[in-house]
């Protein structure tokens, strides 16, 4: 697929794919969950094959290092807590105007975990560039009072429809890459978008259809470019004379992608309501376990504490295999159950190392009492006196 439309967001002039890798921070959580991928792959909606490792992306963001962002400066994972914009991630991302949003011309929010696209059009009402792609932002809202706005990048979301955008009268470039769009008919509301010149929707469910580019072309009059390559005035009048025709197969293709995607909705339920039940069951047998009622039993546990580690590691391990192997179809809720299943095993990663830094955390040798007297310990390592 050929991303080369995707313009630069970085003020130094790097390329998207050395930025994501410059993001990224967590490569070797990252790797170890790459080592259990299947390499089997899965039919996706657009008819391309992947697999799991395929669907989701690091998420990870590169963090500002200038001083006069410091007041703003907060945890990665508490910027996103709540997965929407925050106001602390928009003045982060602002460094490069002094952090004020209010004037703010131009934004890259992009690989922030977003799923949830709001307050922009308040904070930021002088927005002409706006960059959201890679994130998990199914639904395009809240930037209709954006009347500045040039250019909007959703690319890499989770969008299934075109709406909401009738408000930004200046839209010229809208790039759509890489979604799940699969109701054509919506661009019927770019309509008002008068000056847009340039749209991107490739990688999108919709362009399989037959008549696909026809049926754009001759539906967005004003549009010059459709998926980078220029529309001529012969196009333009072929897709017209055959409109009505056009029209009707396209109708009849996104009915049935329709009821594709109701039953893929149904079956991402279905699996997410297993997992869950698996899960409650796991925790129930732990805490069964893990609960003595005697202390012959405490001291029993606590002798069995390393097999437990050890069972419950090789059980992970099986999850993780599971879960990697199990074929799925490329939809917005697999993408969405990766990404959750990546930050739960992260979070879980992240509790474990605190609490093995605490065991392994020794107390001060006191080596001179208050009296004055001097003790010898022989330890055959440096020690920090406490007096």
């Amino acid at each position: 697929m050929d991303f080369s439309h995707v313009e630069d967001p970085w003020l130094d002039g790097c390329s998207k794919l050395e930025a994501s890798h410059s993001d990224t921070g967590d490569s070797d959580f990252y790797s170890e969950y790459n080592n259990h991928v299947s390499q089997r792959q899965i039919p996706a909606s657009n008819g391309a094959c992947l697999t799991k490792d395929d669907e989701f992306v690091n998420f990870e963001e590169p963090f500002c290092t200038s001083k006069s962002c410091s007041p703003f400066m907060i945890n990665a994972n508490e910027e996103t807590l709540n997965n929407s914009v925050t106001e602390d991630l928009v003045r982060r991302r602002a460094e490069h105007n002094n952090c004020e949003i209010f004037s703010l011309e131009e934004i890259s929010l992009h690989q922030q975990e977003i799923e949830k696209l709001e307050h922009l059009d308040k904070w930021c009402r002088d927005l002409k560039i706006l960059y959201l792609q890679n994130n998990l932002i199914p639904k395009i809202e809240n930037v209709g009072k954006l009347k500045k706005l040039e250019y909007l990048n959703v690319a890499l979301n989770n969008i299934e429809r075109i709406e909401n955008l009738e408000g930004c009268e200046e839209l010229k470039k809208l790039d759509l890459t890489a979604n799940f769009i699969g109701e054509l008919s919506s661009i019927e509301s770019l309509k008002c978008n008068i000056h847009l010149k340039e749209l991107f929707l490739v990688g999108n469910p919709c362009t399989e259809f037959q008549g696909y580019r026809q049926f754009v072309v001759a539906t967005l009059h004003q549009l010059k470019y459709l998926d980078s390559k220029e529309i001529e005035r012969s196009e333009r009048i072929k897709a017209l004379q055959n409109y009505p025709e056009v029209k009707w197969k396209i109708r009849e293709q996104e009915r049935a992608y329709l009821l594709k995607r109701a039953r893929e909705k149904e079956e991402a339920q279905r699996r997410m309501q297993e997992r869950k039940d698996e899960k409650q069951k796991r925790m129930d047998s732990k805490l069964g376990f893990d609960s003595p009622d005697s202390p012959q039993e405490k001291s029993n546990h606590a002798e069995g504490d390393g097999e437990q580690e050890r069972c419950r590691t090789v059980e992970n391990d099986d999850e993780d295999r599971k879960f990697w192997e199990e074929p799925t179809p490329y939809t917005p809720e697999s993408r969405l159950e990766t990404h959750r299943y990546i930050e739960e095993k992260r979070r879980a990663k992240d509790s474990i190392c605190i609490r093995e830094s605490k065991k392994r955390e020794k107390t001060d040798w006191t080596l001179v009492t208050a009296e004055g007297k001097v003790l010898n310990v022989n330890v055959p390592k440096y020690v920090r006196l406490r007096v």
